[in-house]
């Protein structure tokens, strides 16, 4: 476990993460504070749905939908 202290940088309160964590510069997180007061870093993932890239792979996808369209033309 390692212990950090937060500094105020003006109006803001900043948290500096050490080197050894191998965050990369400008990697964008969600903040979630718990009811007890812990605060969780969760990074941001990009949404593979919002620029037409599908994550995952259907290799009988393509058959199952000319099978499904093939029946609606008969």
């Amino acid at each position: 476990m390692i212990e950090i202290r937060s500094r105020k940088v003006g109006n803001s309160v900043s948290i500096i993460l050490p080197k050894s964590l191998n965050v990369e510069v400008d990697q964008a997180f969600l903040i979630t504070k718990t009811h007890n007061g812990a605060l969780i870093l969760t990074p941001k993932l990009e949404n593979p749905y919002t620029h037409g890239k599908v994550n995952m792979s259907d290799p009988e996808g393509d058959y199952f939908e000319q099978r499904a369209t093939q029946e609606w033309e008969d």
